[in-house]
């Protein structure tokens, strides 16, 4: 991946592309990309990350591992993420994005689950939310950080 990385860079730089990357943890790239250009990105991402890398001979044939492709998955928020968490502070600890106060969304869907238990009435939230799912886990917490 690091090598695929490099050459992405590289083209991102002589593209003068609008996007930078700026680290790599483990398997992910973290960079910034304007939103406009996320598609560009993948694209160039994919592909040199894809591209076979060291003294293969072409002509034995294709590089590859059948059954197992590379490929990328795009985790980010519209308007960027904040904290790099891409949303998933708020689904896995919603009552830590209550205090934070940056994300309305989550602090407003904490807040109806506060209500709906103090009604008895949980059948109306939408279950399938990852928030709600979380919420409903820790209404303690929720409650001591909202009152």
């Amino acid at each position: 991946m690091l090598l695929g990385v490099i050459a992405a860079d590289k083209e991102i730089e002589e593209r003068g592309l609008d996007m930078e990357i700026f680290g790599l943890v483990h398997d992910s790239i973290i960079a910034k990309v304007s939103e406009d250009s996320v598609g560009t990105y993948n694209e160039l991402i994919d592909r040199n990350i894809q591209e076979a890398r060291s003294n293969w001979d072409p002509s034995m044939g294709t590089l590859s591992i059948p059954g197992a492709p590379i490929g990328i998955d795009s985790d980010s928020e519209v308007g960027g993420s904040r904290d790099y968490g891409c949303g998933k502070l708020a689904k896995v600890y919603p009552f830590l994005a209550c205090v934070d106060d940056w994300d309305d969304r989550a602090t407003t869907k904490c807040k109806s689950v506060l209500e709906a238990l103090k009604t008895g009435n949980t059948r109306d939230l939408d279950h399938e939310d990852p928030v709600i799912i979380a919420a409903l886990k820790y209404p303690n917490e929720l409650l001591s950080v909202l009152g």
